[in-house]
């Protein structure tokens, strides 16, 4: 089968891996997969990938409304299916989405995986699934919570989508890196318990909870402050404002609490090369974040592949791995739930052990290749729709 998948693929972004994850996984079954990229002018693209059986096309920008280089792509390589990675995210201008989305609808079968699903508070945003509804666009929808916002608040045609996992490395077969190396390599101290928080810096992560939370375990003496190091490692951003401010308050509360021993902040991009090295650093990865438009977090999975334990909020967002034994899941906002998550790991290695053994075995069940083996099922019309 050829399939043209539309995405951020190379840029640093969670949507670009997973569209590389996937395209490496079908291309592994046999299958011909063609990238057509966003132009970008971020010096850091051309290092994030060697995924070099897939043929790439920058053939669009998501502020360009013009669209005729990306209909040529699609007119010259013929696909089988074009799958959207993203939904209005990747074309904010409505004309542009809507010329996008009849030029891949009157070619070939459209499919998209919308990565956020908002909810009846964006009211603004409705016309993005008539206008995928009307043009034919099949979804894959990665959660039970993101089928049920779709049907009954935006309805959304419930024979036209199907619920596939966010898909995970095989942790049979990735390159597992060795812990003592990797701390001697970040220049992280060898016996701490590690706790890491990786990715963006902003109020919407709250790695001030964290930081919160070590303050009362340690002035209440249930944890010494040698025996535990929070590293908070990633760029400033994600989509919140004024995150440079929110680094600058963090920085001003670690000086404080004369917490320089005990939480380590670099504020730096993280390439994906790096990251297997991060994961067998840490001892536990904590990711905080406010409620969020319904999605899957590929960061979870990927620490589940490498062995890493994990502390979650937003729970609701996370169930099923909840459910696994994947992950710790504390309510949001709950301060003293987060205290004890966090104690009962910096107290608990065989607590660790058994939270990174049910990840790995979280992650080996939705590995992708049997993911992509999901999506193709589906292009094909044989896959079981199953809208709740």
């Amino acid at each position: 089968m050829r399939i043209a998948m539309i995405s951020t693929y190379l840029q640093p972004c969670g949507i670009a891996t997973y569209t590389e994850n996937l395209a490496a996984a079908l291309i592994a079954e046999g299958h011909d997969v063609l990238i057509a990229a966003e132009r970008t002018d971020d010096e850091r693209d051309d290092t994030q990938s060697d995924l070099s059986a897939a043929k790439v096309a920058r053939c669009w920008h998501r502020h360009n409304p013009n669209t005729g280089e990306l209909r040529a792509v699609l007119q010259m390589w013929r696909p089988d299916v074009v799958h959207v990675q993203h939904e209005f995210g990747l074309w904010p201008d409505r004309s542009a989405f809507i010329r996008a989305i009849k030029i891949i609808e009157r070619s070939c079968p459209l499919f998209v995986t919308p990565h956020t699903i908002c909810g009846p508070e964006h009211a603004s945003l409705a016309w993005i699934w008539r206008q995928l509804s009307r043009n034919g666009a099949r979804l894959v929808v990665h959660t039970d919570e993101g089928l049920a916002m779709l049907r009954d608040v935006w309805q959304y045609p419930a024979d036209m989508m199907t619920r596939i996992d966010h898909g995970s490395l095989d942790p049979a077969v990735v390159a597992w890196a060795d812990r003592d190396e990797s701390r001697e390599a970040l220049g992280l101290p060898e016996d701490p318990v590690v706790l890491l928080s990786l990715g963006f810096i902003g109020e919407g992560k709250r790695q001030h909870a964290t930081i919160a939370a070590l303050g009362e375990l340690v002035s209440t003496g249930m944890i010494d402050r040698d025996e535990v190091r929070f590293a908070i490692v990633g760029k400033p951003g994600g989509g919140w404002q004024h995150s440079g401010e929110y680094v600058a308050k963090i920085k001003r509360w670690i000086d404080a609490l004369g917490f320089e021993d005990l939480v380590d902040l670099r504020t730096e991009f993280v390439p994906a090369t790096d990251l297997p090295t991060w994961f067998a650093a840490a001892d536990c990865a904590i990711n905080l974040s406010i409620p969020t438009p319904l999605s899957a977090s590929g960061r979870l999975r990927l620490a589940a592949s490498y062995g890493c334990p994990q502390i979650v909020e937003a729970a609701g967002l996370h169930a099923d791995m909840i459910e696994a034994g994947a992950v710790v899941g504390v309510a949001q906002r709950d301060s003293a739930a987060l205290r004890d998550a966090i104690l009962e790991m910096v107290r608990g290695p065989e607590h660790r052990q058994r939270y990174a053994r049910a990840g790995a075995t979280y992650a080996s069940a939705t590995k992708w290749a049997t993911i992509a083996g999901q999506h193709i099922d589906w292009y094909r019309g044989k896959r079981r729709i199953n809208a709740i």
